[in-house]
């Protein structure tokens, strides 16, 4: 709420109520899905990518992960 004016707040609110908006509502979980997919098949920066490697490998020597990650 603090994110949004009264005015855009209102203006939020009649876009849901009305057709569009609830078919926007219907179909945000597909969206998202897609979204999801999307991103997960973009290709990491090499910096992030070794990051995550090296964050993976301490969680298990510490037993926090399995050692095979499948």
């Amino acid at each position: 709420m603090k994110e949004f004016t009264e005015t855009e707040l209102r203006e939020m609110v009649k876009f849901y109520r009305s057709k569009t908006g609830q078919k926007a509502l219907s179909k945000l979980p597909a969206i998202m899905q897609k979204q999801w997919e999307l991103e997960s098949q973009m290709e990491m920066p090499p910096k992030y990518e070794q990051m995550l490697v090296e964050k993976i490998t301490n969680l298990q020597k510490q037993g926090k992960l399995p050692e095979e990650i499948k």
